[in-house]
C-alpha cells in the first residue's frame, strides 16, 4: 500500500501504518457510505453506566447511537464521559429531537458530547407527511455543508413502515433506523430490500419486542435479513455486552 493512503480500522479510515485493535464484532459497510460498522452496536437510551460503554467500545461495538433526550439529557453526558479520550474510537449517531434550523441545539449537542461533528445525525420523525416536507432536506444539506455531521438519517417508530418509504422517495437519506420487531417482517422486508438496493443502510432498533424467544437465537435472523447492517440494542450490564 502506498504510504499516506488509508485503510478501514474499526469502522474509521486509519493512516497507513498506525496499529489499529481489531473487532471483536463483524463489521459490515453502512449503505454506500464509507462507514463500517459493527453487526451488533450499542443504543444509550437507558442510560448506561459509563464503565459498561466503555466496555461495548474496546470490544468493537464502537458504533453508538443517542440522543439530547434520552434519560433527561444524563445518557448523552455518559457518551461523553465513555468516549472522552479515545473518540477516534467511537462512531456516533445523534438523534435530531429539534427542527432543522436549531442551530444553538444541535450546537449544544456536539458540546456536550465534546465532538466538532458526527458519522450520522438522525432526523427524528413519525410522520410519513412530515418526511416529506422540504425542511429537513434543507436542514440536512445546510448542516452537513457546515461540517455538523458527514451522513444523513432517519429514525421513527410511529407510522414507521410509511415513514421509511416516505425517506426513501425522498432520495437524500444515507441511513433509516426504524423500530422493528420480527412479527412485521411482511410489512418491511420489502422496503428494506429496496433500501439496499438503492444503497441507504438499515440500523434496526427496539428489536426486543414481541419475540417468543431468548433474544440471543433472533439476532442471526435478524443480521441475516437483507438490507440490515446492524441491530442497536441498548445494554445495562458487562454481562449484557
Amino acid at each position: 500500500m502506498l504510504a499516506g493512503a488509508a485503510v478501514i480500522a474499526n469502522g474509521k479510515a486509519q493512516a497507513a501504518g498506525q496499529e489499529q485493535p481489531a473487532s471483536r464484532v463483524p463489521l459490515r459497510r453502512l449503505g454506500k457510505t464509507d462507514l463500517m460498522i459493527p453487526a451488533v452496536s450499542l443504543g444509550t437510551g437507558p442510560g448506561q453506566d459509563v464503565n459498561v460503554m466503555k466496555s461495548a467500545i474496546a470490544q468493537g461495538m464502537n458504533f453508538l447511537h443517542t440522543s439530547t433526550s434520552y434519560k433527561g439529557g444524563r445518557a448523552i453526558r455518559n457518551l461523553a464521559e465513555a468516549i472522552k479520550g479515545q473518540v477516534d474510537q467511537a462512531m456516533i449517531g445523534l438523534k435530531i429531537t429539534w427542527e432543522p434550523d436549531d442551530d444553538a441545539a444541535m450546537d449544544d449537542a456536539l458540546e456536550t458530547l465534546g465532538v466538532d461533528s458526527v458519522e450520522i445525525a438522525f432526523f427524528n420523525i413519525h410522520k410519513a407527511s412530515k418526511v416529506r416536507d422540504a425542511k429537513y432536506r434543507k436542514g440536512a444539506e445546510r448542516w452537513k455543508k457546515m461540517g455538523k455531521f458527514k451522513y444523513i438519517g432517519l429514525t421513527s417508530h410511529k407510522e414507521t413502515a410509511e415513514c421509511l418509504k416516505a425517506g426513501l422517495d425522498e432520495g437524500f437519506y444515507d441511513a433509516l433506523m426504524p423500530a422493528y420487531q420480527i412479527g412485521d417482517e411482511d410489512t418491511f422486508l420489502p422496503i428494506f430490500d429496496r433500501a439496499a438496493k438503492e444503497g441507504v443502510g438499515v440500523i434496526l432498533m427496539k428489536t426486543g419486542r414481541g419475540l417468543q424467544g431468548a433474544y440471543e437465537d433472533a439476532v442471526p435472523h435478524y443480521l441475516a435479513t437483507t438490507g440490515i447492517t446492524t441491530i442497536n440494542k441498548g445494554a445495562n450490564s458487562f454481562a449484557e455486552i
